[in-house]
């Protein structure tokens, strides 16, 4: 017997048993919240992660800022202590007149002496012996004797010059910091679209699931949704209509099963099926018209099926067919050469009839009465 056709016993037996099943779902309620508090505390427990994963984002990124920004505020610094060094060495070597809000600035951070030991005022050592390291009051004797002499200011080319320096200093520094802030990383969710395939076959194993767990209704549904999606879909098609054959929503499966057949119309499934229904119905000879248009599908359960009920209509003709066949599937099985007799015998056919009797009482599957009944009728037919 086929799956399909145990599925539909199974949902036979199943209506009975709905009614002791009242008690049993009231623990299952209890689980179903329990099991709703731990995912409510899972999602709370993954929500603040995610958020401290953020934060924590936030607080390195600016980090890396900062340390980023510092070395580009110290080079920033140097270049301009570098190029007030470098003017007020040029103005010794040139005797150009310096002011003295410079003099006092470069006093102040104390840069001459320390650039004179790095930069290029040392190249100049040889030519002025006074000016030495640690020789400070000789240097500003001679910063205020230049001061007395021309107090005018520095000229405004090298003013004008630091002031380009220092803004591309500043230039450099703001794109830094830009490309930092542009390659800020970002997290983005996509959703995949899926295929009418990887769709039908999602839809079929939530509705397998909701089998085993007893949600027929929502099975129901999945089937309704991939036969929308693929009306060719054979087993969402057999499913759903054993669901409803278990509901007894007897028309409704007729209807699914006979679009099956028009679509498929060689599947013996779709025709078992069907003939089940209306056998359980008492519409036997609407089964009998279902089973009959494919007289030689070469399986057992079909044609026990067609032969028993239509030797129950009259119909011997198509019930010798049947169990002929079935004598030519099974050839050991007495059962099959007595229902063979029994079809001859009924249509008058006494010759084929004496030869099926006679080849029943050589099988062992017969029970004595059988093999007694079938010798008895052998000795009617040949007087």
């Amino acid at each position: 017997m086929s799956v399909i056709n145990q599925m539909l016993k199974d949902l036979d037996d199943r209506q009975s048993d709905l009614q002791h099943s009242q008690s049993a779902q009231i623990p299952q309620k209890k689980q179903r919240t329990s099991w709703k508090l731990i995912i409510f505390f899972v999602i709370i427990v993954i929500v603040l992660n995610i958020a401290g994963v953020f934060i924590w984002q936030l607080y390195s990124e600016n980090q890396s800022l900062k340390s980023a920004y510092e070395p580009l505020n110290a080079n920033k610094q140097r270049d301009i202590e570098y190029k007030k060094s470098q003017t007020l060495t040029n103005r010794l070597e040139q005797k150009t007149p310096i002011s003295k809000s410079e003099i006092s600035t470069v006093k102040k951070e104390e840069i001459v002496l320390s650039d004179l030991e790095n930069t290029s005022l040392s190249k100049n050592v040889e030519s002025h012996p006074e000016v030495t390291v640690g020789n400070e009051p000789l240097i500003n004797q001679k910063i205020d004797a230049a001061i007395e002499k021309d107090p005018q200011p520095i000229n405004q080319k090298a003013i004008q010059t630091t002031n380009n320096n220092n803004v591309l200093v500043n230039k450099v520094a703001e794109d830094a910091v830009n490309d930092k802030a542009t390659s800020k990383p970002t997290l983005s969710i996509s959703r995949k679209q899926l295929t009418p395939v990887e769709l039908t076959q999602q839809k079929i194993d939530q509705a397998e699931q909701a089998l085993a767990e007893n949600k027929l209704s929502r099975a129901e549904q999945l089937f309704e949704d991939v036969i929308l999606m693929i009306p060719e879909h054979k087993i969402a098609r057999k499913k759903l209509a054993a669901l409803w054959f278990g509901r007894q929503a007897y028309q409704s499966a007729i209807n699914l099963l006979s679009q099956g057949i028009q679509l498929y119309p060689e599947d013996r499934e779709f025709r078992l099926m069907k003939a089940r229904i209306y056998f359980n119905q008492g519409q036997t000879t609407a089964g009998v018209n279902t089973l009959k248009a494919l007289p030689k599908v070469e399986n057992v359960e079909y044609q026990a099926l067609l032969a028993s009920h239509a030797q129950q209509i009259s119909q011997f003709d198509i019930a010798a067919r049947a169990y002929q066949l079935l004598t030519t599937l099974e050839p050991n099985a007495g059962r099959w050469w007595l229902g063979l007799a029994v079809a001859h015998d009924s249509n008058s056919e006494f010759e084929q009839a004496t030869r099926a009797y006679q080849q029943a009482t050589t099988k062992n599957d017969l029970s004595e009465n059988a093999k007694q009944f079938a010798r008895q009728r052998v000795q009617e037919l040949g007087e």
